[in-house]
């Protein structure tokens, strides 16, 4: 039903609407079922434009969710705590001067979630000499890999995370340029630019509201996405967002590029020749 309800726009007549409403109402319903049920009503409430029960089944949803992943905003707080304190370190003052070896060159689009970095892969990927690989895991592996929070040699970690994502990326394709739009990669900004100082970096940049409203009403199927199933949990890690973003646009100034999502619905073409130049 919750896949039904989100590749479909429900209309007044579907028939799954009153099947949904009967059995959201089971007594013997689990817990995951009420939260999949909920997700697949809320969105069906909106396409017909019922705002208030849609808002109660979402609310139930992300509810059950967020019980589900047992997450605490603070996870994400020292998170972003320590990356900045990473950063701010005298062994990572200034970008690493190296060169990845590698034939294929990434570009990285991110940003929060739901922000436009979908939208931004399709246009560059449509260029001939890019390969759209969507959202890959591999910066979080070598990262992880790499043991950055405890390894004091910060150059061994760069190298750790060049070999290791350079590896992953050339098994998935031969192409000369790569796109990797995972959005969280914003996190790792840093550790792009002093182990993939080739890559590339577009950051989508979008309406705070409508962002934070999109990941409210979307279920999100992985866990590191935990932060979404709370409006307040939402908000905060909005906050913890922008002022990471601040941080590395002071720390390495001119090494992003920000595509406002806005002006790339209302001028795709002109905004696409900008992206497109850099």
């Amino acid at each position: 039903y919750r896949n039904y309800s989100t590749a479909t726009k429900i209309k007044h007549d579907d028939p799954f609407i009153q099947k949904m409403k009967k059995l959201v109402c089971a007594k013997d319903l689990s817990e995951k079922d009420l939260m999949q049920l909920s997700f697949a009503l809320g969105k069906s409430e909106l396409d017909l434009g019922n705002k208030e029960p849609a808002i109660n089944h979402l609310i139930r949803g992300n509810a059950i969710r967020k019980k589900e992943l047992a997450y605490d905003i603070s996870q994400d707080e020292q998170l972003f705590v320590s990356i900045k304190q990473f950063f701010n370190s005298d062994a990572t003052n200034k970008q690493a001067d190296v060169v990845s070896g590698f034939s294929t060159r990434p570009i990285f689009i991110l940003g929060m979630p739901r922000s436009g970095t979908t939208l931004a892969e399709q246009i560059v990927a449509s260029h001939s000499n890019v390969f759209g690989a969507g959202e890959l895991e591999f910066l979080n592996q070598a990262i992880s890999n790499s043991r950055w929070r405890v390894e004091k040699d910060r150059q061994q970690v760069f190298s750790s995370v060049r070999a290791f994502y350079n590896q992953q990326i050339s098994e998935v394709s031969d192409a000369s340029i790569i796109t990797d739009k995972l959005p969280l990669n914003f996190r790792w900004i840093g550790f792009i630019l002093n182990a993939l100082p080739d890559a590339k970096i577009v950051h989508l940049k979008r309406d705070p509201a409508a962002v934070c409203w999109s990941n409210l009403k979307t279920y999100f199927p992985s866990e590191g996405m935990a932060f979404t199933f709370d409006s307040q949990d939402i908000a905060k890690y909005y906050r913890l967002y922008e002022d990471l973003m601040d941080f590395w646009h002071q720390k390495y100034p001119g090494k992003l590029y920000n595509l406002d999502y806005e002006k790339l619905t209302e001028d795709q073409e002109d905004e696409t020749r900008k992206l497109f130049d850099y």
